[in-house]
């Protein structure tokens, strides 16, 4: 069974992934978690924590359920169920669900809340390698995260994640960043003007968003090794011609915007995961600057935006 290394853990699975993940070519142990695909539950659910006021045929679009039997429960409607175990994912896929649909939860929330059990925070960020040391760039969907990213890339700079950052507290009160898999989610636009749409696919029919692989032949180049978080910055566009400004952001302001744009703000409210989030969070804000990054709109400014930014990484600063 190959074994994939994604987000600080490895994966074992024979789940036929859309698009190839990076292989641990010799496990030395067993897998952090294994990951398949199965016709009946594994366990009993517990009680009802959270669904989403979103709905899909009439059932919320998401549930989670609290842990019993050491089995967590999360569902997606349209795709199905996802227990999760201490060392095993196990996906009960509802009929008619395509595999792209079971990869895309699985990569996405469902190893968000494996990774956020054992005290890796998700946060919805890219972030790029720069002069060793990860800077990151926190936003929603639309939020500009995957351009400035993308910017940089064109200037050389490598790409550590897209979407989803696995951020880990160290014991000497460091963070460390983790890498993700070597793909970026662009929207059309997006792709169209950072690399060739021959190059690009769907993420899934009914979705609009095109996957680009990175490095090898693909766009840009990948790092594919945990690096020490030196800056959050949270994107935000001004006008044009304004150039590229970045405003720090008062500490409690910051906890707030971690929380607000982690990768399961509304699951991990629900459940016993917060009081470990905000300390960790408290914790992240005294060592690592978070800041505003205000930009001029338009595709066309991202390679000077992405110039001021290199002039001002954590390690190119005067101090």
């Amino acid at each position: 069974m190959p074994v994939h290394a994604l987000y600080g853990l490895t994966l074992a699975s024979d789940f036929p992934f859309s698009h190839p993940l990076p292989v641990v070519v010799e496990a030395a142990e067993e897998a952090d978690v294994t990951f398949r695909v199965a016709t009946a539950a594994p366990g009993e659910a517990g009680d009802l924590l959270w669904e989403s006021p979103e709905r899909l045929d009439n059932r919320p679009q998401t549930r989670l359920f609290a842990p019993a039997g050491g089995w967590q429960l999360l569902c997606f409607a349209g795709v199905g169920e996802f227990w999760l175990g201490e060392r095993e994912i196990v996906a009960v896929v509802e009929e008619g669900a395509d595999s792209t649909l079971v990869e895309l939860r699985l990569l996405g929330p469902v190893l968000a809340l494996w990774l956020e059990r054992r005290g890796v925070v998700a946060l919805h960020a890219a972030a790029v390698v720069v002069d060793g040391v990860a800077v990151a760039f926190l936003a929603s969907n639309h939020g500009g995260k995957s351009s400035l990213a993308a910017g940089l890339m064109q200037l050389g700079i490598p790409l550590l994640t897209d979407d989803l950052l696995a951020v880990e507290a160290t014991p000497d009160g460091s963070f460390v960043a983790h890498p993700g898999y070597p793909q970026m989610r662009f929207w059309p636009a997006e792709a169209e003007r950072f690399t060739s749409t021959a190059d690009a696919s769907r993420v899934h029919p009914a979705v609009e968003k095109l996957r680009v692989p990175v490095g090898d032949g693909g766009f840009g180049r990948f790092h594919g090794e945990p690096c020490l978080l030196a800056a959050v910055l949270l994107p935000e566009r001004g006008d044009e011609g304004s150039g590229t400004a970045l405003r720090a952001v008062a500490p409690s302001l910051a906890v707030m915007e971690l929380l607000r744009r982690s990768f399961l703000p509304r699951l991990a409210a629900a459940t016993d995961l917060q009081p470990h989030r905000l300390d960790l969070f408290t914790r992240l804000v005294e060592t690592v600057p978070v800041e505003r990054c205000v930009y001029p709109g338009g595709y066309e400014q991202l390679a000077v935006v992405g110039e001021s930014l290199l002039a001002r990484s954590p390690r190119r600063r005067p101090s």
